[in-house]
């Protein structure tokens, strides 16, 4: 029952934004390049959501393995970009490596009784934040929000992405039936904050690096780090502050 839950009102979440991308395009007049890449990213992300939605429902086992392979790809990412550094960058690789699989070993840990539903949460929560913050901002975007990191980050995606994200909680409260509204929104404060956070830290990163994308390897997204920037840092933030509230 709360898969066909789930599953429905990811898909629901998923038209709404098809017809915040379609609006963007009406609005902007944009260009054929442009919306065949933003079809592409937004069907990408379809993807990449409900594959990993069904990998972890097979298990922990199964994300534990995905989570890995994740983190190793990112740490490869960043070796790539920083090869001109010689030695260095293999410590940096290895150090990062072991980084970013602690971050996401949050995930593995549980938040609430019955591990699937808090993982799911959370984890729609964070690309609720990424999607719609986006989505706004190229809707309604005008005043950038830290241009020296991120120029393309607005204020309005930034609103947008916050209050899609309490709403969105809200509808997923059926994952977390114990949980109160208020913790409700509690939570989605603190997601949408490590959210952002996690995004401007590697948007700095690839500033320091000179580079638009990590890598090229998901269509649309850019690299395994761009795609999972935010879950990074929002993974240890909502587990410990969930250990608090709960």
């Amino acid at each position: 029952m709360i898969l066909t839950r789930l599953i429905i009102t990811t898909l629901s979440l998923f038209v709404f934004g098809g017809l915040l991308i379609h609006l963007s395009h009406c609005l902007s007049n944009a260009e054929a390049g442009r919306k065949k890449n933003d079809w592409l990213k937004y069907l990408s992300y379809l993807f990449i959501i409900y594959f990993i939605l069904f990998i972890a429902f097979l298990g922990k086992i199964y994300l534990g393995i995905l989570l890995v392979i994740v983190a190793l790809t990112g740490a490869l990412e960043l070796r790539h970009n920083l090869k001109q550094y010689g030695r260095i960058s293999s410590y940096i690789t290895i150090f990062s490596f072991i980084i970013l699989l602690f971050c996401l070993g949050h995930l593995l840990l549980n938040y609430a009784p019955g591990w699937f539903p808090g993982f799911a949460f959370v984890f729609l929560a964070v690309g609720i934040t990424d999607s719609f913050s986006q989505l706004w901002g190229k809707l309604l975007g005008k005043r950038p929000l830290c241009p020296r990191v991120s120029p393309n980050k607005t204020w309005e995606g930034f609103w947008g992405g916050f209050i899609s994200t309490l709403t969105a909680v809200l509808v997923f409260a059926f994952l977390l039936p114990e949980v109160t509204i208020l913790q409700l929104l509690i939570m989605g404060c603190i997601i949408t904050s490590a959210s952002i956070s996690g995004d401007l830290i590697f948007s700095w990163i690839k500033r320091k690096l000179a580079i638009k994308d990590f890598s090229s390897v998901i269509p649309g997204h850019g690299g395994v780090l761009d795609r999972f920037d935010s879950l990074v840092v929002t993974a240890p933030v909502f587990y410990w502050a969930t250990v608090l509230i709960l």
